[in-house]
Formats: C-alpha cells, sequence, structure tokens
C-alpha cells in the first residue's frame, strides 16, 4: 500500500495505543488532566487534547490521512479553552482528508449519542462517524458540514447507533487546501436511562406456606439499589443493597390466613419501583392453648369469669369488675386500686401442668395507667411456690401485647401468670395464651457478655480473658467516669478505644447512674442523649446500645432512649430473649458473687437448645467483692466454657440485628 495508506495508519495506532498503556501505569491519570469535569459522560478520551504521549502526539488520538494531497499536522496548538488544540493543514489537494481522530470507543446499538467539538477554519470541514462492526468491519456514516470560522466555533449533531455497531470514532476531516484546528470534543449518551423493575419470584403468588420461607426478587436495569420486603405493609427484615435480593422470614411470627408479600426497590437518587404484591396463604400448625377460657368469654359462679381467680395481698383497696370490653371479644377483667400502702392486685388463672425444661410462650393483652408486672408462681414438687418477676409492662392507653418465653425449672408441677398492679391505678386484661414451644426462636442460640458500670476490673481482669477465648462483649459505661482521668473505679477513654477497636461494644450507662424514672425531661435527656454525645466526643461510635441504671425504666425513660438514637436497651428483668422480645426491654441473667461456672453453662446449654439469646450481666471482676462481682478465676472458666460449647457470640447490638423488624 502507498505511504500514509490503512496499513501504516494501522500501525501507528497500535504503537499509540500501546505507548498509552505505558503512560497510564507508569503515571496517576490527574497528571495529565485528561478529563473535564464532566469526565463521567465524555466518552472522548483525552478530550481537550491536554495529556501528551512520548511520541509528541496527544495521548489516545491519532493523525488519519487518505486520498491524494499534501499537509501538515501540528500539535500542539492554542486550545479553545485550554494551553492545547491540534491543526491539520492541506497545502496540495487531489482527493481524500485529512483529520485528527481519537481511538476508538465502545457504544451501544440503539442508544442515542449526541457528538460536539470546537474548531476553527477557512474552509467548508466535514464531519463522519466511523463505525466498527461486529465483523469488525468499518463503516463511515456522515454527520454534518462545519461552515468556515476564523474563531472558535462550536459544532453539534445527535445519531443513533445502527445495529451491529460496537465502537467508533468521529473525524472532523479536512477535504481542500486549507486549515482546521480542533479541540473540546465530547460525546455522550443521550438515551433515556431505562427504568429499574422488580419482581418478586419467591415465594409464587397463590401458594400456602409454613415455617421459615424465603422471600426473593428480581431485579432489572439497576445498577445499584436497595431492596425492602413488606408482609401486610410492613417492612420485614433488614434492607438489602446486594443482589440476589433475598431474605429468610418465619411465618410463624404472623397469624394464618391470607397475608400480602410487597417488595420495593430503592435506586438512583430517589428513584422507587415496586413489585407486583403475592398473596399467600401462611398455614401453620397451632399448638394449644394451655390456659383455660383465656378470653374470659365463660362466666362461672358468683360473677366471675370460669377457672380465674381475684388475687392479691397487703395494705391496698382494690376493686375487681367482670365483664368489661375486651380486646377481640365481648368480655375482659380489670381490676383498680383505689388507695395503696403496699401489696398488689390482680386477676389470675388456675394452674396450668408444666414440663421441666420445656420451654413456653406466653402472651396477654392488656391496658394500664400504670406501669404493671408480670410474675409467674410455680407451684413446687414439695409443695411450696415460687415466685419469679419476668417483666414489668409499662403505662397503656390502648391495648398491647405483652410476650415473653419461659424456661420451666426443675422440680416445678405447675404455673400460673400473675400481671398485677401495686399502686394507685387501673389494669385490665384479656387474651391470654400460654403454648408449649417458642414461637419465636431464632435459627440457633446466642450469648452476649454484657458489662455494667465502666469498671476498671473489666478492663483488667475480663477484657484479656475474652481476647485469649475469642470472645467479645457490650461494655456500658458511665460516662462522667470514663471521661474523669482522675477517677481510679473506672477504665478511661483509652482504654475504652482499645476494647471497641477489638471487637467489642462500648454502649451506654447514662451519664451519672441516676434513678431515670425520677428525672425531669430536660435532666432525661441530659443524661441519656448526653452520655451518647460524650461517646461520640471520645471518638466511640456508634454507640447504639443503653443500658437502665438500676434496671429502671418506664414509657418516658424509653422513650427518651429511642429519641436520642439508640437501637437497644437492656433491662435487668431476668430471662432469656427471642426474636419478639422488646428491644428496649431486653432481658439478662445477672451474674453474682454467688453465681457458678456450671449455672452459667446451664444457661448457655439451654439458649442453645431452645434457640434463644442469653444476656450474661456482670459488674466487677475481682476476688472478695460484694454481690455485684465475679472472681478472676470464674470468669476464665465461664469464658472458656462459652469458648468451648460453640455458641454464637454477639455484642448486645448484633444480637439485636437478628430480631423481629
Amino acid at each position: 500500500m502507498k505511504k500514509g495508506g490503512l496499513f501504516e495508519k494501522s500501525i501507528r495506532y497500535r504503537l499509540i495505543s500501546g505507548m498509552l498503556f505505558v503512560v497510564l501505569v507508569a503515571l496517576p491519570l490527574a497528571s495529565f488532566n485528561i478529563f473535564p469535569v464532566s469526565a463521567a459522560d465524555n466518552l472522548v478520551p483525552n478530550p481537550s487534547l491536554e495529556a501528551t504521549g512520548p511520541d509528541g502526539l496527544p495521548v489516545s488520538w491519532i493523525k488519519w490521512t487518505s486520498g491524494n494531497n499534501t499537509g501538515t499536522y501540528t500539535y500542539p496548538v492554542a486550545g479553545y479553552n485550554s494551553e492545547k488544540a491540534a491543526r491539520v493543514d492541506i497545502t496540495k489537494y487531489k482527493k481524500g482528508e485529512k483529520s485528527w481522530i481519537f481511538q476508538n470507543v465502545p457504544v451501544m446499538p440503539g442508544k442515542k449519542y449526541k457528538f460536539s467539538d470546537y474548531y476553527m477554519s477557512n474552509v467548508t470541514t466535514s464531519i463522519t462517524i466511523r463505525y466498527l462492526n461486529i465483523y469488525n468491519r468499518y463503516v463511515n456514516v456522515n454527520l454534518g458540514s462545519a461552515g468556515s470560522s476564523p474563531s472558535w466555533k462550536l459544532f453539534s449533531a445527535e445519531f443513533t447507533v445502527p445495529l451491529t455497531m460496537k465502537s467508533l470514532t468521529i473525524m472532523h476531516k479536512l477535504s481542500s487546501v486549507g486549515y482546521l484546528v480542533v479541540d473540546e470534543y465530547s460525546l455522550t449518551d443521550t438515551s433515556e436511562p431505562a427504568t429499574p423493575t422488580i419482581a418478586i419470584t419467591e415465594p409464587a403468588n397463590g401458594a400456602t406456606v409454613s415455617g421459615t420461607i424465603n422471600i426473593s426478587a428480581t431485579v432489572t436495569d439497576a445498577a445499584t439499589g436497595t431492596v425492602q420486603f413488606f408482609l401486610d405493609s410492613n417492612p420485614i427484615g433488614a434492607p438489602d443493597n446486594t443482589a440476589p435480593y433475598s431474605i429468610s422470614y418465619d411465618t410463624k411470627s404472623t397469624t394464618n390466613g391470607l397475608h400480602t408479600i410487597g417488595a420495593t426497590l430503592f435506586y438512583g437518587s430517589g428513584g422507587i419501583a415496586t413489585a407486583t404484591p403475592v398473596i399467600v396463604t401462611v398455614n401453620n400448625v397451632v399448638a394449644p392453648n394451655l390456659i383455660y377460657n383465656p378470653s374470659f368469654e365463660i362466666a362461672g359462679a358468683n360473677q366471675l369469669p370460669d377457672g380465674w381467680f381475684k388475687g392479691g395481698y397487703g395494705s391496698n383497696n382494690a376493686v375487681y369488675t367482670y365483664p368489661v370490653a375486651g380486646h377481640n371479644s365481648e368480655k375482659a377483667a380489670r381490676v383498680d386500686i383505689t388507695s395503696y400502702s403496699n401489696g398488689d392486685a390482680k386477676w389470675y388463672f388456675r394452674d396450668v401442668a408444666v414440663a421441666p425444661g420445656q420451654i413456653y410462650t406466653f402472651t396477654n393483652f392488656y391496658m394500664s395507667n400504670i406501669t404493671s408486672n408480670v410474675t409467674l408462681r410455680y407451684l413446687l414438687t414439695n409443695g411450696n411456690y415460687q415466685y419469679v418477676g419476668i417483666g414489668n409492662p409499662p403505662a397503656a392507653s390502648n391495648w398491647q401485647q405483652y410476650k415473653t418465653t419461659i424456661t420451666v425449672p426443675a422440680n416445678v408441677v405447675s404455673l400460673t401468670v400473675f400481671h398485677v398492679i401495686a399502686g394507685v391505678g387501673w389494669l385490665t386484661v384479656d387474651d391470654y395464651s400460654l403454648v408449649a414451644g417458642n414461637t419465636a426462636a431464632f435459627t440457633e442460640g446466642m450469648v452476649s457478655l454484657s458489662f455494667d458500670d465502666s469498671s476498671y476490673s473489666q478492663y483488667q481482669n475480663a477484657f484479656p480473658v475474652m481476647q485469649a477465648n475469642g470472645l467479645k462483649g457490650t461494655f456500658y459505661v458511665i460516662t462522667s467516669n470514663l471521661l474523669n482521668p482522675s477517677d481510679s473505679w473506672s477504665f478511661h477513654t483509652a482504654e475504652a478505644l482499645q476494647m471497641q477497636a477489638a471487637g467489642n461494644e462500648i454502649g451506654s450507662h447514662s451519664r451519672t447512674h441516676p434513678h431515670l424514672t425520677q428525672l425531669s425531661e430536660l435532666q432525661l435527656t441530659s443524661e441519656i442523649s448526653g452520655s451518647k454525645s460524650d461517646l461520640f466526643g471520645a471518638g466511640i461510635a456508634p454507640a447504639n446500645a443503653f443500658a437502665y441504671p438500676y434496671g429502671e425504666y418506664n414509657q418516658t425513660v424509653i422513650q427518651s432512649v429511642k429519641n436520642a438514637g439508640y437501637t437497644n436497651a437492656r433491662s435487668v428483668e431476668s430471662g432469656f430473649n427471642t426474636k419478639d422480645t422488646d428491644k428496649y426491654v431486653l432481658k439478662t441473667m445477672e451474674v453474682s458473687n454467688v453465681t457458678s461456672p456450671t449455672q452459667v453453662m446451664q444457661w448457655v446449654e439451654q439458649a442453645k437448645t431452645n434457640k434463644t439469646w442469653l444476656v450474661l450481666m456482670f459488674h466487677q471482676i475481682i476476688d472478695n467483692g460484694g454481690t455485684y462481682s465475679t472472681s478472676p478465676a470464674n470468669f476464665q472458666a465461664m469464658a472458656v466454657g462459652i469458648k468451648n460449647s460453640g455458641i454464637k457470640v454477639v455484642t448486645v447490638s448484633e444480637g439485636m440485628a437478628f430480631m423481629t423488624p
């Protein structure tokens, strides 16, 4: 072929491409200033010709000549809005053209693109799209012509890429005696973006489901996005931002019958796509309710609900009313205390036979104007009674459900549940349920080690043992002590940061450990929100976990904890947590100076067997301490036992993430 023909141009193109690779590896892109501000949209490499390669030519550009003509290529020359541009001159002409062209860029068939450049010339010039198709053949398509202009002028045109085309370059060509200077190339995709869609793929519409099911969805035309699943318009599971989009859902968490599953995709800057809902029938085998006349609908003798009793003790004036309007039925039972010195008042059902070691789920619905209490009364094999407090439901002006699990101790024959008030006020109860089994079990048992009061002994005697055994925990700190370097009783910021860096969680136990239920709203905010701010200021973040000082809380305190941005709060109520436990009244098992490693391991095995979440509560880790202490030797034995048990160990906030949203 003739000099300047396709062979020479092809060789030069490959050499330039190879040089480009070396340059890009050797130097950072920023040093070239290759791309303008809109580089993310502009497909043209080195569009302003500012980057110069080792051969003295603009990076990613080549000289193009065809036909019979004579001329020169000049680079660099003064640019439009920058230092460099490229010029071509033809001094003798018979046919063909000369042009500067950029390396081919990939394009999509059927999409619309906009091309523009700035030029100066003393003759009319032409602009041609040079496509490379899927058969690796070149196809030229005229895009337009540009009239002569002694000063910089914009050329712009739009086009749609034909089928079978895979890449292109654009030639602004000089085809007569004259000159042409070019700069500031731009090629952008102007097609309307495809609207993402989402479809639920599992379960199928009309399916009957039970137990734990998989809920899945597919998304089209969304590079990134987040999917939230819904059951009956209520969010279920955490938002999923990674395909394939899927969650597991325990259908025992809802009622039998028809339910609607939905899914919403959130993409881009505020884009939303909604899937066509799927209707399923939940059909789980329901364990029998062991409580006779659980909704008070059957009236017995003496104007009392059959199978129920009035109860109370102490010095107070109690008024029992039956029937009153029920939760989902006609009848409920109410108790009022009009004057109070001590004791309590309640309605309770006749004893139910239970099996030692068996787990049961208890629920009821209530309304009250004061905080109430839930206590188990066990009848033991020796004929004595044992009383165990399990909860303190806050006041509720509308019907609220109280729910908990009960693991029956050894030597127990039967039980009943006291839902009581112990003060001037009223309580209405209805719809009791006691069923065998844990209806809100996790997929596996878990344990959390939690520590109150930021005692230095925790850092000195617990933290090293935990590290040695691969354990982590949640340390609830009193921030006024933490931030006071002269307080020798507490560990301080440096120790807290060290423990956090090792995978432990640092939570709040308030600023000064007050009785929160006795504080004003302003004081509550200072203690609860203020302690979170203290931790943030010390570089300890996020602080998502809170523990109530003295275990004292009410609805006002709980709301203040929520308002401060905490995602969970631990009480001192005894018990194991399930997926349905109130996240702001997490239960715990206290480890005191009389708690043996054997007892702790029994709790751990219980959590593993019943797939519940055990939160252990420690205070000081010292020898010869008071009630709220554990010896270092016992803690060592407990840590080794937990490690060897194979149970999942989580911080409190990690455990909370597995609970029902």
